[in-house]
Order: structure tokens, then C-alpha cells, then sequence
């Protein structure tokens, strides 16, 4: 269990407020919000809520992959 925590918090990036990502194997952010300039592109998105700190349709937009 703990190589697997490990494995998980080696590959977690705090992005500001409640904004997360992991990058390993997929990129996947957790309620986007203000993202970086330059953010990698995203396999999957997740939206805990609609509320604008959690769900950023501008930020949405600039990392969904076509």
C-alpha cells in the first residue's frame, strides 16, 4: 500500500484552490480552474460541481484533447 501511495502523490500537482492533476499513465485534471499557461492535454476530466472555481469552461476548453 504505501509504494502505491507513493506512486500516486509522485505524480499529483496542486494547481491552486481545488484544482488537481495527475500525470501518469493519463492526464487527468480534477476541477480545472485557472490552469497554467502551457498545461498538457487532457485524457479525462473531472467536475466535482458547476460552481466557476471548479469548473472553468475556458480552462475546459484549452486542455481537451480533439
Amino acid at each position: 500500500m504505501q509504494v502505491e501511495q507513493s506512486y500516486w502523490l509522485r505524480h499529483m500537482h496542486w494547481l491552486g484552490h481545488d484544482s488537481y492533476r495527475f500525470d501518469q499513465p493519463m492526464v487527468i485534471y480534477i476541477d480545472p480552474w485557472h490552469l497554467p499557461p502551457g498545461s498538457p492535454p487532457a485524457d479525462v476530466i473531472l467536475i466535482s460541481h458547476e460552481h466557476f472555481d471548479h469548473c472553468s469552461p475556458e480552462d475546459v476548453a484549452r486542455v481537451i484533447q480533439a
